[in-house]
């Protein structure tokens, strides 16, 4: 289930998209290196098919977990990702084993030792973005 609900823009032209999922529920304690989760899928303005993807152990040794929008293609928008409340910008990282078009935008994190994890999110800005905001996922 999504709810929308409305969010203020950034600035003349610029808008803000968030899109919230609560894992509060989820156990995540057996999750090891690659393994990871997505997200029910969304879609923002024309783009369809977007998923957040979440590794809650990405680095074992420097103990991080790895937030990221998986999109069909580049959106040319700024994504800034939250986990717990911490936020970083979302860089574009490489596939290679996907679809040519499929780009990853994700971020470390420090990760929770005892696989519990509350809100993921991730906000988009940018003239692109057909309105302002909200779609939480369950």
């Amino acid at each position: 289930a999504s709810r929308l609900a409305a969010r203020p823009c950034l600035g003349d032209g610029e808008w803000n998209y968030r899109v919230e999922w609560d894992v509060s529920s989820k156990d995540f304690c057996g999750f090891h290196g690659p393994r990871c989760v997505d997200s029910p899928s969304f879609t923002l303005g024309t783009v369809s098919g977007l998923h957040l993807r979440f590794h809650p152990n990405w680095e074992a040794s420097t103990r991080t977990c790895l937030l990221g929008v998986l999109a069909p293609r580049e959106l040319g928008l700024t994504c800034r990702l939250h986990v717990d409340g911490i936020c970083k910008v979302g860089r574009q990282l490489p596939l290679g084993c996907l679809d040519a078009g499929t780009v990853l935008y994700a971020a470390e994190f420090p990760s929770n030792v005892c696989g519990s994890y509350g809100n993921l999110a991730a906000e988009f800005s940018g003239r692109e973005v057909p309105r302002d905001g909200c779609i939480m996922l369950r």
